[in-house]
């Protein structure tokens, strides 16, 4: 065999060896990324040591008045036959909120503080658990993908079981995007207002971040050549799809919420999704913040803004 055969054969052989690498690196990422898991309430753990390390004397607080406060169990079946599970929080009212929390978060980490003020001020709250998250089924997150058409179900269960005046839809991190990614769909009547904080722009591009602070450029490559691979073959879903996209097609309003200090989810992902999104928005972004402390750190000032594009 003449030796230039021998070395294409030899690099090809390199080749493939290294894109059988990376795509077992891709599929081991998925497995850690994308899978269930059931985090503890912050007022079950040590917050010291944490990003919310001085936040205690608002946080736990803000769980002392949600714990005694009987709710209901909620329960509808995801499109591809989960069972989803909601706690729903009686108001004074008939305008409720419905709570989507973010990745691999206690509902009540991420709406403690903005629960206790909704229920202060008469709402009633429906916060769900995401699929794969606390007793929801599901074995993988999606980023928002499936997420988005889990929470349209939920709006449908709102508006035909609890018939509220008026409802408020309100997403943190990817929660936020799972809203984003569902805002061009048809919504109920009754949904006023999409409050979203925090939120990716787009689930393959967080995920390229969250994997190049690990890994470097070998994260981002692993990400970009294999996850649009990985996660249809895996999680049956597309990762290619993008929040921003999809806000240019929303007709319901937008209150956006971001922290300028947001180190897991930049600013600057805000702002897309703010700028493309072609409903009546309004924004709240705050320099001192970080991911997703806007609430708790100007709670005031938020409601007051929300309160004012609401009316």
């Amino acid at each position: 065999m003449e030796w230039y055969w021998i070395l294409l054969i030899s690099i090809a052989s390199l080749l493939a060896l290294i894109l059988v690498i990376l795509f077992v690196l891709a599929v081991i990422g998925f497995n850690t990324a994308f899978s269930r898991d059931d985090p503890h309430p912050f007022d079950q753990i040590e917050l010291t040591g944490t990003k919310y390390e001085g936040f205690e004397d608002l946080i736990i607080p803000a769980f002392q008045y949600m714990r005694p406060i009987q709710y209901e169990d909620c329960w509808i079946e995801s499109f591809d036959g989960l069972k989803l599970h909601a706690k729903y929080y009686k108001g004074k009212t008939d305008k409720l909120v419905l709570m989507v929390h973010g990745y691999h978060a206690d509902p009540l980490n991420n709406f403690a503080i903005a629960g206790r003020r909704f229920l202060e001020d008469g709402y009633s709250l429906l916060m769900i658990d995401q699929r794969a998250h606390s007793i929801s089924e599901g074995k993988w997150t999606t980023f928002g993908v499936h997420e988005s058409k889990d929470v349209l179900r939920w709006m449908e269960y709102i508006d035909s079981t609890i018939k509220p005046s008026m409802m408020i839809a309100y997403g943190v991190s990817l929660g936020c995007a799972t809203l984003e990614l569902a805002s061009s769909s048809k919504m109920p009547e009754s949904l006023k207002c999409l409050i979203l904080d925090c939120g990716y722009a787009s689930p393959l591009d967080q995920m390229k971040e969250s994997f190049a602070k690990k890994l470097g450029l070998l994260g981002e490559v692993v990400v970009q050549m294999f996850f649009p691979i990985v996660c249809p073959m895996i999680g049956r879903f597309n990762i290619l799809k993008k929040c921003y996209k999809e806000l240019e097609k929303a007709s319901v309003p937008c209150f956006f919420i971001h922290g300028g200090r947001d180190s897991m989810v930049p600013l600057e992902e805000g702002e897309k999704s703010y700028n493309h999104c072609n409903a009546r928005k309004e924004k709240a972004f705050f320099p001192d913040s970080e991911h997703n402390s806007c609430f708790m750190m100007h709670e005031d000032e938020i409601v007051s803004k929300l309160n004012a594009f609401l009316d």
